[in-house]
């Protein structure tokens, strides 16, 4: 009985009318769909990148290999505004890849740079227009992270032409 009084006094001022009783707002709801929460500044979290080589290490045949890894906190942004369906977005990482048998590192620069007017269809964000297009697949979304896939090309001394899978984590962050 004593655990339910304290229940019921509780109760009785939350039903009262009494205008000095005041009780707290619920807060706003939070954003559902993907283009409610394309809204402020997101900040990149981490980078994960995959690619596809083939590499001659002197003895006249290819070895066919995957490269993969994950960055944190890369240097990375995301603006959206929402009123004008237009967005900013940079991302600049670098990744140390290793070459197989000789053990060689080279440098593979990452870097997104664009804006533009975006659109949502389906799973995919879809940024600026004709060879200034970029899309992204939206793997994942919540009112405070946001994860895409894209592919970015690159050109890497000693493996050629390269197209690099990224995945990026992005988090709300109303303080950019």
């Amino acid at each position: 009985m004593k655990k339910i009084l304290p229940l019921v006094f509780i109760l009785s001022l939350s039903c009262s009318k009494d205008p000095s009783v005041i009780l707290p707002d619920s807060p706003p709801p939070l954003p559902a769909t993907l283009e409610e929460q394309l809204r402020g500044s997101w900040k990149a979290d981490y980078l994960s990148y995959a690619f596809d080589v083939a590499f001659d290490p002197g003895i006249g045949v290819e070895i066919p290999f995957t490269s993969r890894g994950v960055i944190e906190d890369p240097v990375g942004s995301m603006e959206f505004f929402p009123s004008a369906f237009f967005m900013d977005y940079v991302l600049t990482a670098s990744i140390n890849f290793n070459v197989p048998v000789v053990n060689f590192p080279v440098p593979i620069p990452i870097s997104l740079l664009g804006s533009g007017d975006y659109e949502v269809r389906g799973k995919v964000l879809r940024v600026g227009t004709g060879n200034r297009l970029r899309e992204f697949e939206v793997l994942s979304h919540g009112p405070f992270h946001l994860t895409l896939a894209t592919k970015q090309p690159s050109t890497v001394p000693l493996l050629g032409a390269i197209e690099i899978d990224l995945i990026i984590n992005y988090v709300f962050d109303d303080e950019i």
